[in-house]
């Protein structure tokens, strides 16, 4: 259970730190491109107008104009419903305020995993609308989170972007 509530405290820094960036120049955006990690054990797809930075087990990304973040990272084993359940006890919290909107079952490169949907309200009383989804690895989860301003122009854009990461997510380097 302490392991699992590191590796959630982990995911929610992640997606923090990759929110924060958000609010940074962001770098030259590069055409869709596939990004290995090979400390965390998987690989995924960047989307055309995204940039991919690797820090240990953890990717984060960030479009250029900065309307979503997206961290992949590593978590605990065990049934990606607990993984999910102890990232968003974390992000609970992290935030001022969370509000659930909806969880259900997601497969994931053909494993099981948890997707949960909602919004949080940062210190500065900015409004997140976040997305967490845990799959079943090897002997470990994986995470994949993105966080998006509440309003942002192009929702659908947004979506798509998450949607092509979560797609293109590999368990496994080769």
């Amino acid at each position: 259970m302490v392991l699992a509530g590191i590796a959630a405290l982990a995911v929610v820094l992640a997606g923090y730190f990759g929110w924060l960036t958000l609010f940074r120049p962001a770098a030259k955006p590069v055409p869709p491109t596939t990004v290995v990690n090979t400390v965390g054990g998987y690989r995924l797809t960047v989307p055309e107008g995204m940039t991919a930075t690797r820090r240990g087990k953890i990717t984060s990304l960030v479009d250029a104009s900065r309307s979503i973040s997206v961290t992949v990272t590593t978590t605990a084993g065990g049934a990606p419903r607990s993984t999910n359940d102890a990232v968003v006890a974390t992000l609970r919290r992290s935030y001022q305020s969370l509000t659930l909107l909806g969880s259900a079952a997601r497969t994931v490169d053909r494993r099981p995993g948890r997707a949960t949907y909602g919004a949080v309200v940062d210190a500065e009383g900015r409004r997140i609308q976040f997305v967490v989804i845990t799959v079943k690895g090897r002997g470990r989860n994986y995470a994949l989170s993105a966080f998006a301003p509440i309003g942002a122009k192009g929702v659908t854009a947004v979506r798509h972007r998450f949607d092509t990461v979560v797609e293109g997510f590999r368990v496994g380097t080769g």
